[in-house]
C-alpha cells in the first residue's frame, strides 16, 4: 500500500520587476529642481530684458539704500536719459539719476549724480533670479490666482503670522515646527547691456557734504570733558614762593654758602632775523653807496661772522681803489638804491638807530598790532631772481586736501579745554557758508554752461569774495580761535603732518630736495587763514608763506605783503591770490610774474595760473579747474607733452613734474 499523496515540487520562479510595488511619492520630489536652466538667446527679441544697465554706485549710497526695507515698494529717485550725436553720426548715451529728497537715507547724501557709461559693452554678464515651480501653484489656489496676476507669493504671507502649539501628548518625541520650504528653480532676470559708473556732480552741495564728512572724519573718538573743578586757592604749589616761605627750611640739602656779589649782567642785544638784517641794510645802501664793516657792525649790533654773511647776499667788498675795504651793492642791485650818497658812510651813520635812551618794560599784555609787528612774514631782500622762483598753493596742492577742517579743529579742542564747546556753532558755519556759496552760483548770471570766456568766469569768481567775508565773520564771532597764539598754531601744525593728520602730496619732499640743491626759490602764495600752521606743516623746509594770519583776539587778517594787515587785505579770491603774487615778485626784483612758476588746484588759482608757468595739480583730468579751463576755451596738456616751460599743463603729482621739461630753466645772459 502506498504512502500519502506526494506532490512534486514546482521549479522557482523569479518575480516580475514590473511587480514590485513603488514607493510612497514624496510631495517635494514632484517639484524638486531637475537642474535645466533657462538659457539666453541671444538671436531673439527680449527687448528690455536684454538691455539691463548695471551701476556701481557709492558705498555710502548703497548703505543707505540697504537700511531700507526688502518688501517694500519705494520710490528713490529718478534716472534721465538723452542722446548726443557726434560729428561722426554715432550716438552717445548720456544719464544722469536725482535722488528723492523726501527721503530720510538720502539728506546726508548728494543728490545728483552723473552715470557715465563704459566704452566697451557688457558681453556675457547675467542677472539670476528665483521663481517658484510651475506645478507649486496648483497646491493651493489663493497661490495660483496670485501667481498668474504676476502678485510674487511673498506677499500673500501675513506679516504676524503665529504657530498654534499642538497640545502635548505623554510618550511623544517632541518635533521642532518649521514651515515648508517652496519649491524653486533659477531664472535669468535680466541680461547686462551696460556698465555705468555713478559719480556725484561737483556742485556746492556735495562740496559741502564733502567737507561736513572731513569733520566728522577727524573728530576725536575720545575727549576731554570736565567733570568738577576746585579752587586752587588753598594749593601751595611746588616751587612757588609760599612753598620755599613755608617749609624752604624744613630738610637741609646742602652747606650754608657765603653770599657772594651779583655778576654785571651784560648789555647784549637780541639777535635779529635774516629778513630784517636784509631789509636794514638795504635802507642804509639807499643813504649811502659805500660802507665799512665796523660802521655796519656798530649801527646794527650783530655778529659780524652773521652779518658777513647776510651782506654778501646783496653786497661786494671793493678789494683796491679809493673805497678798498667798503662794502657796496652788487650791480643788479644799485638801480634799487639809485638816490644814496655818492660816499663813504661817515662815522656818525653807526649811532641813528641807537636806542641808547629808550627804557624797555615787561608787559603781560601784548595787543593785537604789536602781534602783528612781531611775527615772522617772511621778508626776502629785494633783488632780483638769480634762480628760477617756484610758488605753490597750500591746500590741495601740497597737501592732498584742505586744511580748513583741520585748522577749526585745532580751534575747537583748544575751546574744548578751556571749558567750551563750540562745535555747534562750527557745523552752523559749515551750514550757511554752502547755503552762501549755493545761493550765489544759482542765482548768478550768466550760468556756468554759457560764461565761455576768461572775462565772465573771472568776474563770477571776484563776486564770491562778499561770500567769503561773511563766512569769516561768522567764525570770528563764533571765538573758535580766540586766545590762541601763533607759536600754539605752529606747534599744531607740526604736531598734524607727524600724526598723518596732514599728509603731503606725493613728490613734495623731492621737489623741495631738488630746489635746494639747484638754487631754486621756493614761496608759498595761500587763502588759509593762518600763516602759522602752514608753516608749522612745512617746518622742514626753507619756504616763504604769504597767508593770512589768526590774531589773538580771535580775527582773520591779510599778510603785510598784500598790504596793511586788515581784513579787506585778506586773501580770499583768486583776484587777491594774484595781487599778493605780483607783490611778492616785485619785492624779489621780478618785473614780470610770467617768469615765475605757479603749482594750484583750485579755481581760486586761475589768475595766478594763467598768468605764470601755470600748472595744474590734479589726480585726472577731470577736475572741476580742468573742466572749467576747457570751458573758458584753455587746453592744458600733460606735462609729458610739454616741450618747452610755457603755457599752462597739469600733473598728478610733483614726481612727474620733475621728469618733464617743464622746469628746464636756461639761464639768462
Amino acid at each position: 500500500m502506498a504512502d500519502s499523496t506526494y506532490i512534486k515540487p514546482e521549479p522557482y520562479i523569479k518575480p516580475d520587476p514590473e511587480a514590485i510595488p513603488a514607493a510612497p511619492v514624496d510631495d517635494d520630489d514632484l517639484y524638486e529642481d531637475a537642474g535645466d536652466l533657462e538659457f539666453f538667446d541671444q538671436f531673439g527679441d527680449q527687448g528690455s530684458f536684454g538691455q539691463a544697465y548695471l551701476a556701481r554706485v557709492p558705498k555710502d549710497l548703497w548703505e543707505a539704500w540697504d537700511s531700507l526695507p526688502d518688501d517694500a515698494e519705494i520710490e528713490i529717485g529718478t534716472m534721465r536719459q538723452w542722446d548726443v550725436v557726434r560729428p561722426d553720426g554715432s550716438v552717445e548715451h548720456h544719464f544722469k539719476m536725482l535722488l528723492n529728497s523726501d527721503r530720510a537715507e538720502h539728506q546726508l547724501m548728494p543728490k545728483e549724480y552723473d552715470l557715465e557709461m563704459g566704452k566697451e559693452i557688457a558681453r556675457s554678464t547675467f542677472v539670476f533670479t528665483e521663481e517658484d515651480l510651475p506645478g507649486f501653484k496648483a497646491k493651493s489656489k489663493a497661490r495660483t490666482d496670485a501667481a498668474n496676476a504676476g502678485i510674487p507669493a511673498r506677499f500673500l504671507r501675513p506679516k504676524t503670522e503665529k504657530v498654534e502649539k499642538k497640545p502635548f501628548e505623554k510618550g511623544r518625541k517632541w518635533q521642532p515646527y518649521y514651515r515648508k520650504a517652496i519649491p524653486k528653480k533659477t531664472k535669468i532676470a535680466a541680461r547686462i547691456q551696460y556698465e555705468l559708473a555713478c559719480k556725484p556732480v561737483d556742485n556746492a552741495e556735495s562740496q559741502a557734504i564733502l567737507q561736513r564728512k572731513q569733520v566728522e572724519a577727524q573728530r576725536p573718538k575720545h575727549t576731554l570733558q570736565i567733570m568738577e573743578q576746585r579752587a586752587a586757592n588753598s594749593i601751595i604749589h611746588h616751587g612757588s614762593a609760599a612753598a620755599v616761605e613755608k617749609f624752604g627750611s624744613f630738610i637741609k640739602t646742602s652747606a650754608p654758602t657765603k653770599a657772594t656779589k651779583p655778576k654785571k649782567s651784560e648789555n647784549r642785544s637780541a639777535r635779529m632775523s635774516e629778513e630784517q638784517l636784509l631789509d636794514g641794510l638795504m635802507e642804509a645802501f639807499r643813504k649811502y653807496e659805500y660802507w665799512k664793516m665796523s660802521i655796519l657792525k656798530a649801527r646794527f649790533d650783530q655778529p659780524e661772522a652773521f652779518l658777513r654773511q647776510t651782506l654778501e647776499k646783496i653786497a661786494v667788498l671793493n678789494r683796491s681803489g679809493i673805497h678798498a675795504n667798503e662794502w657796496s651793492l652788487q650791480e643788479h642791485l644799485k638801480s634799487m638804491a639809485s638816490g644814496a650818497t655818492n660816499e663813504t658812510a661817515p662815522e656818525e651813520a653807526a649811532a641813528e638807530d641807537d636806542d641808547d635812551e629808550v627804557i624797555m618794560e615787561d608787559v603781560v599784555y601784548q595787543s593785537s598790532q604789536t602781534q602783528r609787528q612781531d611775527r615772522a612774514i617772511s621778508r626776502v631782500a629785494e633783488m632780483p631772481p638769480l634762480t628760477p622762483i617756484l610758488v605753490l598753493d597750500f591746500d590741495g596742492t601740497i597737501t592732498t586736501k584742505d586744511t580748513i577742517g583741520t585748522l577749526a579743529e585745532i580751534g575747537l579742542q583748544f575751546q574744548q579745554q578751556r571749558g567750551v564747546d563750540l562745535s555747534s556753532k562750527w557745523q552752523q558755519i559749515l551750514l550757511d557758508y554752502s547755503k552762501d556759496h549755493a545761493n550765489h552760483v544759482s542765482t548768478y548770471l550768466p550760468i556756468a554752461d554759457d560764461r565761455s570766456s576768461l572775462k565772465d568766469e573771472l568776474a563770477f569768481l571776484r563776486g564770491l569774495k562778499e561770500v567769503e567775508m561773511l563766512s569769516v565773520q561768522r567764525v570770528e564771532s563764533s571765538g573758535i580761535f580766540r586766545g590762541i597764539g601763533l607759536e600754539y598754531l605752529t606747534l599744531a601744525g607740526e604736531t598734524c603732518r607727524k600724526e598723518g593728520r596732514v599728509k603731503l602730496r606725493d613728490g613734495f619732499a623731492e621737489l623741495m630736495n631738488a630746489a635746494r640743491e639747484k638754487g631754486w626759490s621756493v614761496a608759498v602764495v595761500s587763502v588759509n587763514w593762518s600763516r602759522s600752521f602752514i608753516k608749522g606743516v612745512l617746518s622742514d623746509y626753507s619756504v616763504d608763506v604769504v597767508a593770512n594770519e589768526i590774531e589773538l583776539n580771535g580775527s582773520i587778517s591779510g599778510p603785510e605783503v598784500a598790504g596793511s594787515s586788515t581784513r579787506q587785505a585778506s586773501l580770499m579770491t583768486c583776484e587777491d591770490k594774484l595781487r599778493a603774487l605780483r607783490t611778492l615778485a616785485a619785492r624779489r626784483g621780478v618785473e614780470d610774474v610770467g617768469a615765475l612758476v605757479y603749482f594750484g588746484d583750485s579755481t581760486t588759482d586761475i589768475e595766478c595760473l594763467l598768468a605764470t608757468r601755470g600748472v595744474v595739480i590734479s589726480s585726472n583730468a577731470e577736475s572741476s579747474l580742468m573742466k572749467t579751463l576747457r570751458r573758458i576755451g584753455y587746453q592744458v596738456p600733460k606735462v609729458d607733452n610739454v616741450q618747452a616751460p610755457e603755457g599752462t599743463a597739469w600733473a598728478s603729482t610733483f614726481i612727474e613734474v620733475l621728469e618733464s621739461e617743464l622746469l628746464s630753466f636756461k639761464k639768462s645772459t
